[in-house]
């Protein structure tokens, strides 16, 4: 009868080993560890993001003037690199295609039309504008230089510059316009893209100093004259240009429906 008196002894703290602490360090390491992997998998994907490279079209734009071949660039008017000179240039914009973009940047930005287009090169891990690891999408553009001044953005700064006497160009894009250079050779030898690049109407001695800078070569007036109009690709408009230093020059054009040949 006292049983229901008699005081329960407390029940004793169970001791802990070293199995139990072992045990709760693996579950603060499992706990923990799902936030480690989870920071380490975020910074790797930043550092993904940061070696992804952006995609920019520049716009080699040639031409011909006052007997020199030329190449277009704008003049930068902002930090860095400010009155530095870039080529015309575009990022190129999620879910538009090169096309587009090219387009918005000859038809909106520059304001140009009639433009022969060539694509020339891509180049990686380029410092452009956009960013150091650039993707670019090099292109060949020629024009005429009289159309060009008729149609271009007059709120742009540009100018025309030898292609052998540049500028100090921002960035990279010297790298850009020198390995554009080595393709544009194989590219106006061919009389189908000589067409743009020349007036409507020209002088021989006009086509000449455009391959002698091309080709970096120098040819006999009179075995080149001979070798265009035997070949029946240009002949004579009539008229003359009489803003020479010597006698007046007889101008030309190309006949139509010329086939794409290469004299050279």
């Amino acid at each position: 009868m006292f049983e229901e008196f008699r005081e329960i002894p407390k029940e004793k703290p169970k001791e802990r080993d070293e199995f139990d602490e072992l045990i709760e360090e693996i579950k603060r390491e499992e706990k923990f560890g799902i936030k480690k992997n989870t920071i380490k998998e975020e910074e790797e994907e930043t550092i993904e993001k940061e070696k992804l490279n952006f995609v920019e079209i520049d716009l080699n734009l040639f031409t011909i003037e006052n007997s020199t071949l030329k190449i277009l660039l704008l003049k930068k008017d902002e930090e860095p690199y400010k009155s530095h000179w870039i080529l015309p240039n575009i990022h190129l914009k999620d879910n538009d295609t090169i096309k587009e973009n090219l387009d918005n940047l000859l038809y909106i930005n520059l304001k140009l039309d009639n433009v022969y287009l060539k694509q020339a090169c891509f180049l990686s891990n380029i410092n452009t504008i956009v960013d150091e690891n650039t993707v670019v999408l090099s292109y060949i553009g020629i024009i005429d230089i009289v159309q060009f001044n008729e149609m271009v953005n007059k709120d742009i700064e540009y100018s025309w510059f030898p292609i052998n006497n540049l500028p100090k160009i921002a960035y990279q894009y010297d790298i850009v316009v020198n390995e554009t250079k080595k393709l544009l050779k194989d590219i106006l030898i061919k009389l189908e893209s000589a067409k743009y690049i020349l007036p409507s109407s020209f002088s021989v001695s006009d086509l000449q100093n455009m391959y002698e800078q091309l080709l970096n070569e120098q040819f006999d007036r009179r075995n080149f004259r001979k070798k265009f109009i035997k070949a029946g690709i240009i002949e004579e408009t009539g008229d003359i240009n009489e803003n020479t230093h010597g006698r007046p020059a007889r101008l030309y054009k190309f006949k139509e429906d010329l086939q794409d040949i290469n004299l050279f």
